[in-house]
């Protein structure tokens, strides 16, 4: 039995429909029908059973559609199981209760940076970055060192979907390139203007890019001398994640 033979459209078309609506929220019947190019009559069957089994909510007494609590609970369940937020929390809250550093956990999702942990005081707004937002993965030193260190193919994937200038496009290369020789990110104003963001991957134990440790706050103030200092703090607990996570050390010494 090959993979076509496997296929099921039904439950292919089912899940089109939950990822158009998780990116552009409140699409009507006719919209998703324009959009996908499915029949109305089929669309209409979709959507009734996604929204009776509470994978979909329609606006009361309105004709646009909306993700559902049953898939907000499994978003939530899936980011909570990931092994990379069950161990880095520990030394995140370690670091957090010893120096006041935001810590931020982030994770490459879908071609995309998912916030998944964010541990720092709870006025604290030097940082952009939110626990469960959703980030392009070119902004931000919290999203950027995981484009870095994706797979070569993932990362040239993404590239492409940039549709950059080729001058714009080689110097971004060249960018992620440098982080990789470095072990980190540092960048200011990338994500938000006047804030710096500083980020170090975390891999598996096989080796694979797993997620981003990182911090961010206000570029005023902050001298070459705590640069350098807030980069060594948060190497020492890269490589304390990095090492429980069973990953080979790729950070620079």
């Amino acid at each position: 039995m090959n993979e076509t033979s496997s296929y099921l459209q039904t439950v292919g078309r089912a899940l089109e429909i939950l990822e158009l609506i998780g990116r552009f929220p409140g699409l009507t019947l006719s919209e998703l029908a324009r959009r996908t190019g499915m029949n109305t009559t089929v669309i209409y069957r979709l959507l009734f059973t996604l929204s009776t089994v509470g994978f979909l909510q329609q606006e009361p007494g309105g004709k646009r559609y909306y993700l559902g609590d049953k898939t907000l609970l499994l978003g939530v369940q899936s980011l909570d199981n990931r092994e990379i937020k069950r161990i880095a929390q520990y030394y995140m809250w370690d670091h957090y209760e010893r120096t006041g550093d935001t810590c931020i956990l982030t994770v490459p999702c879908a071609g995309q940076s998912i916030c998944i942990e964010k541990i720092g005081s709870l006025r604290d707004s030097s940082s952009a970055v939110r626990a469960g937002g959703v980030y392009p993965l070119h902004k931000g030193a919290s999203n950027r060192v995981l484009l870095a260190f994706l797979p070569a193919g993932e990362q040239q994937r993404y590239l492409d979907k940039l549709g950059m200038d080729p001058d714009s496009r080689q110097r971004l290369q060249a960018e992620l390139d440098a982080i990789v020789v470095r072990g980190y990110d540092f960048s200011v104003g990338l994500l938000t203007p006047d804030r710096f963001g500083l980020g170090f991957p975390i891999f598996d134990r096989s080796g694979r890019l797993a997620g981003g440790f990182s911090t961010g706050g206000y570029i005023a103030g902050l001298t070459e001398q705590d640069r350098q200092e807030l980069i060594l703090r948060f190497q020492a607990v890269a490589a304390q994640i990095n090492l429980a996570m069973g990953s080979p050390s790729t950070l620079n010494e």
